[in-house]
Parts: C-alpha cells; sequence; structure tokens
C-alpha cells in the first residue's frame, strides 16, 4: 500500500507543531558526543537539502500508530551535509511523523503527514549506548505531491559519522525498522502521495 501523506490545514495543528521546534530536540552538530546512561543515538540520511523531519513518540494498536501532538518532537531538525543525527531515550517507540519542505512560512508552514491509509516510518529506540543507522530517505516534490525514496548505504553513513563525531560508544549498525498505517484521518482539503521505493 502507498503512503500517504497530506498537509496540516488546522491551526491548532501547525501550532502545536510549530511550537516543538523550540528547543526540546536532541539533534547533534558536528563534534562530540556523549550520552546519558538511558540515550542511544540514531543516524537517518537526508538527501534533500533543507527539509525538516521531525519524530514524535508513537503509540501503536492493531497495527497502527497514533503520534502525540502535544508531546514535543523527539527530533526536530534538518540535515547536516545529508545526515540528522541525533540523542534519543532508548526503548522509546518513535515515529517520523512530520516533513516541512524548505523556505516554509515561519508562522504557517506547509507540514506533511501521514494519515488515512497512509504509512510512516516507525522504530524503536537503540539500547542504551549504542549508535542506530535508520535509512536514507529521498523527498521529492511533484507539483501537489511529496513523493519519498528510500535507499540503504550504511557504509557511507558509518564514513560521515567517524569522520565528524569523536567519542562516540560504539560502531554504526544497522537498526530495525517498519512501515505502519497512521491512525490519525486526513484533513481532505490537500492530498500529498508519499511514496515508497
Amino acid at each position: 500500500m502507498k503512503p500517504i501523506f497530506r498537509a496540516l490545514t488546522s491551526l491548532a495543528a501547525i501550532a502545536s507543531t510549530a511550537g516543538c521546534a523550540v528547543g526540546t530536540s536532541s539533534v547533534l552538530h558536528h563534534g562530540s558526543a556523549s550520552l546519558a546512561a538511558d540515550e542511544s543515538i540514531v543516524v537517518l540520511g537526508v538527501k534533500s537539502p533543507g527539509y525538516r523531519v521531525m519524530f514524535f513518540p508513537v503509540t501503536v494498536k492493531d497495527g497502527r500508530f497514533t503520534a502525540n501532538l502535544l508531546d514535543n518532537a523527539v527530533v526536530n531538525g534538518t540535515p547536516t551535509d545529508g545526515y540528522l543525527v541525533s540523542k534519543v531515550k532508548a526503548g522509546q517507540l518513535l515515529g517520523l511523523t512530520r516533513v516541512i519542505p524548505p523556505k516554509a512560512n515561519a508562522l504557517t508552514p506547509e507540514i506533511f503527514r501521514p494519515c488515512g491509509d497512509g504509512t510512516g516510518l516507525v522504530f524503536e529506540a537503540p539500547q542504551a549506548g549504542k549508535v542506530g543507522y535508520l535509512t536514507d530517505v529521498e523527498y521529492v516534490r511533484i507539483g501537489n505531491r511529496l513523493d519519498v525514496r528510500y535507499s540503504e548505504d550504511a557504509e557511507r553513513a558509518q564514513g560521515y559519522v567517524q569522520a565528524h563525531f569523536s567519542g562516540l560508544p560504539g560502531p554504526l549498525q544497522g537498526h530495525a525498522i517498519q512501515f505502519l498505517n497512521a491512525a490519525a484521518l486526513c484533513d481532505p482539503v490537500l492530498l500529498q502521495i508519499y511514496v515508497k521505493r
């Protein structure tokens, strides 16, 4: 089944997502990376410059996931040199549930989310002290559609992490991800198609 993303149009939904951008994300920048005892690191390749991606805590029931928008985004950032590297709480269930295209209006950004029968990327954060590679993702805007393509290049991701981060607790390891249906209903105003390659 093709993942479907639609744009958020509710002012309340946009406000809640915009609010998560302030000081709550643990995105790492080049340099040393120290971890608390209950933290691990995830690495996501983002081949499309300027796209902001957000991972929220999710719950799963009957094969569908729900993101609680009252929570802050655990990961919230744009890639640096093609990668987003972030600290997360070990064992936490997270989903890539928000995407904002480049040059979005800061007050009313165009925000995409999986909904209806669409699917989203969901994973359980690695064990404490581990460094997990999720996948590479590429966003292609085609009219009113957002086409998303996944690929794997763990070797390149390993080279990036080794070159730009010191003091990591261990080597980069492949980490299990899954694509689950979203429980959220879709806003009928604007349809975006999110296609897994």
